[in-house]
């Protein structure tokens, strides 16, 4: 989806995927934002030198969609 390349999205579109998921849920996209490669999916991470008003937003390395999201107020 999203670009995809069987196993691997390029980070620009992994970040503009992501961003738009905060968009439509009305969550505030902060910088920076960190993304951790992990074994079965990127976990994207906003405001990630800080603790609260995190973004976190995991996309399948298999499909690549999003597979969970969730904000952080505190």
């Amino acid at each position: 989806m999203f670009g995809f390349n069987k196993h691997r999205l390029d980070r620009e579109v992994l970040l503009k995927v992501s961003k738009q998921k905060c968009e439509s849920e009305g969550w505030p996209w902060i910088e920076p934002v960190g993304i951790q490669n992990g074994f079965f999916s990127w976990t994207v991470v906003t405001n990630y030198d800080k603790i609260g008003c995190n973004v976190r937003i995991v996309v399948s390395k298999r499909s690549g969609e999003i597979i969970k999201w969730s904000f952080m107020p505190r």
